[in-house]
């Protein structure tokens, strides 16, 4: 259920930012507050191809991927995917979790029925890529900054229409990139990200636990 409610809410601010007005500018938090769209501005529905890809990080390693293609001509706007904590891979799957959920890879598939590009990736110990000698927090960034990178070369993108959408702390390195890249950035997408610094998250979800406990 979450996983449709996500979906509708993503495709809802993106089919309303990929049309901005004329003369408007864009900044990374252009796509957090758009309005709803009417049904003209939403990209038609279309079929898409899905492959296996590589793309390198900064530090050299190779990072797995998998992007979704719409059918059809013409550039499109693109989405680059951000999981959440933890071991979650590019289909936003974690062994810590219960069931096969598979919800990033499912919004991937939606968005790209409906006329996105979409990127989403194996973070740093997860799936095919590899754990770097040091892992730190911008190292999360700068492997999400790579996947962006791939995203506005890739021939069937239009580079002025990608737009970032992290879930969880995932959101946190889509802020931290697009506060780096905004001139590459047309909207930002946060998906139950924290609104809190790190003590009070931490402390939330720990007493969360141990009271459904």
């Amino acid at each position: 259920m979450r996983t449709a409610r996500w979906c509708a809410c993503l495709f809802i601010v993106l089919a309303g930012c990929s049309k901005p007005q004329a003369g408007a500018s864009a900044s990374p938090t252009d796509g957090v507050a758009a309005t709803a769209p009417s049904a003209e501005d939403a990209p038609s529905s279309t079929g898409f191809d899905a492959s296996e890809v590589e793309y390198e990080a900064p530090d050299g390693r190779k990072v797995g991927a998998t992007v979704t293609v719409p059918r059809g001509p013409g550039k499109h706007p693109a989405v680059l995917m951000i999981a959440g904590s933890g071991p979650t891979d590019r289909d936003w799957q974690n062994p810590m979790m219960s069931g096969p959920a598979k919800s990033g890879q499912m919004l991937a598939e939606l968005l790209s029925s409906r006329g996105y590009v979409v990127l989403r990736y194996d973070k740093m110990g997860t799936g095919n890529t590899p754990v770097p000698d040091t892992a730190t927090f911008d190292g999360y960034r700068d492997e999400a900054g790579a996947g962006l990178a791939f995203l506005l070369a890739h021939e069937a993108v239009d580079p002025k229409k990608v737009f970032i959408a992290g879930h969880s702390e995932g959101g946190l390195h889509a802020l931290r990139l697009a506060q780096s890249r905004t001139g590459d950035v047309a909207g930002l997408l946060l998906l139950s990200t924290p609104g809190a610094n790190l003590r009070k998250t931490l402390n939330r979800q720990l007493r969360d636990r141990l009271t459904e406990g």
